[in-house]
């Protein structure tokens, strides 16, 4: 192990991720639509589980005297053992969705409408424990994160395309979405309320494509991301990697991307260009 930032020893005897796991689930179906003016339903629903399990053991200073007593101080040399107890943390996220889109296109393909709606909530388990390596005794511990923390969202948007010329084909998006942070109380040595957060945001993009000649063609796009805080933002609370320490901070608000892009793409048979 390597000392970092001036340590003049490893701060842990072991420590380590043990591999983490992902599991998913979806189910879709694909409707004609009843209604006059959409021609296809899509229905989604969606599961996925993600879980980590972390583990460490420190290292303690004793003296090589052993015939020093308990804080006397050691007027000889301090050895690093390996510390008698080893922590360990899980942490779970179930996160559920559905989605729902009404499409339509018009007899002559110069235009096209996607009509949506999604919700997702995923909910976070987190706890950690400490096991006396001596006597097999576990002790509970602070968690990670509050557990049965959660983020819900919710939005509506929608999707178009126009064809302003045969050449010429205007696309345009935007979502409108509401986010709702559930955070638990915590207990134990750092104890914090429990609280809750409406956000109200949204995205947004606006491209143009034009095709130049048969194969080529040029296209330019702009448009606004939006990310909400998350569980992890709000409630994450313990020691990290090169001795930095994390406290949840209640004040954060959504995050936005601004982005332009423009570039030409040439197509030959199966080959295919793009800058």
């Amino acid at each position: 192990i390597t000392p970092r930032f001036k340590r003049d020893f490893p701060q842990r005897a072991e420590a380590g991720l043990r591999p983490m796991y992902r599991a998913m689930a979806s189910a879709g179906l694909a409707l004609p639509s009843r209604v006059a003016w959409f021609d296809r339903t899509l229905l989604q629903l969606a599961w996925q589980r993600t879980f980590e399990e972390r583990f460490q053991r420190n290292l303690d200073e004793i003296c090589t005297d052993l015939t020093v007593p308990d804080g006397a101080g050691c007027p000889v040399n301090l050895k690093l053992v390996p510390a008698s107890s080893r922590a360990a943390e899980r942490n779970r996220s179930d996160a559920f969705s559905l989605r729902i889109e009404a499409r339509e296109a018009n007899q002559s393909g110069t235009a096209s409408v996607v009509l949506g709606l999604d919700a997702r909530h995923d909910i976070v388990n987190s706890n950690a424990h400490r096991t006396d390596l001596t006597t097999g005794a576990v002790e509970r511990q602070p968690a990670r994160y509050p557990d049965g923390s959660s983020l819900s969202d919710a939005g509506a948007f929608v999707h178009g395309r126009l064809a302003l010329h045969p050449e010429v084909q205007l696309y345009a998006g935007g979502r409108a979405s509401a986010f709702h942070l559930a955070i638990e109380e915590r207990t134990g040595d750092a104890p914090s309320p429990a609280f809750s957060e409406t956000l109200i945001d949204s995205a947004g993009s606006l491209g143009i494509r034009w095709e130049l000649a048969e194969g080529l063609a040029w296209s330019t796009n702009v448009a606004r991301g939006v990310r909400s805080p998350n569980v992890e933002d709000f409630a994450a609370l313990g020691p990290r990697a090169q001795g930095r320490f994390v406290v949840p901070n209640s004040e954060i608000e959504p995050e936005h991307s601004y982005t332009a892009d423009a570039g030409v793409k040439l197509m030959r048979g199966a080959s295919s260009l793009q800058t």
